[in-house]
């Protein structure tokens, strides 16, 4: 049963800059961990948690950019597991980049 889960952030920086936080590898690893992401459509990438695990091995979550709009959408796969084969967790990432309008008085 597929689940959706939504949630929406405002940041006080502009999409272009967030953008880089998405897509620069230098700066992902600051908020998600060591990776080797490119901004490719098709590019396998992953991520390395560095923290201990319970049982004591490594955990990885191997992704591939599946769309990618500059400064307004980024989309990957998102599988969590212990190696590709035994993958626990198997789902999609969606980054979606407007800019908030001002209220109206």
């Amino acid at each position: 049963m597929a689940k959706d889960i939504q949630q929406t952030w405002f940041f006080t920086q502009p999409p272009n800059e967030v953008w880089n936080y998405l897509t620069d590898a230098g700066l992902i690893e600051q908020w998600l961990g060591k990776t080797d992401f490119k901004p490719l459509v098709g590019h396998k990438f992953q991520f390395t948690n560095s923290c201990d695990t319970p049982d004591g091995k490594p955990h990885f979550t191997f992704c591939k950019v599946l769309e990618l709009i500059p400064d307004k959408l980024l989309a990957y796969s998102w599988q969590k597991g212990t190696t590709e084969q035994e993958i626990k967790l198997d789902s999609v990432v969606r980054w979606t980049l407007a800019e908030k309008k001002a209220a109206l008085n």
